[in-house]
């Protein structure tokens, strides 16, 4: 018998902090390439502060990530990076570093097939 994924119930540390607005005028920050770009699109996914996303955030116990937002995760992943992120490259994914890194990773070793 295959083990069922288990879902994660959010507590109260885990209450989503809308991202700050810009004053009226501002331009958005400059960011550095492709990290910039990949913290901008897990933020608006979990519709976080970007600074929620440090690299020692764990997903789980930090971003309240369940399972259904990390599978979420990872197809957005794939296609806004045009990537596949195969099952058993997800499973040692545990902070926001290891999230980052695979995907730059795989952005670096060319598109998916």
């Amino acid at each position: 018998m295959t083990e069922q994924p288990q879902l994660i119930e959010a507590g109260a540390h885990c209450a989503r902090t809308a991202p700050a607005s810009r004053a009226p005028g501002r331009s958005a920050p400059v960011g550095d390439g492709l990290a910039y770009h990949i913290r901008q699109v897990v933020a608006t996914l979990l519709d976080m502060d970007p600074a929620r996303l440090t690299p020692s955030a764990h997903l789980v116990d930090d971003l309240c990530v369940d399972s259904l937002a990390a599978t979420e995760m990872v197809l957005v992943l794939e296609d806004e990076f045009d990537i596949s992120i195969p099952d058993e490259e997800r499973e040692p994914v545990l902070t926001y570093a290891d999230v980052e890194d695979l995907v730059i990773r795989k952005v670096q070793g060319g598109a998916r097939p």
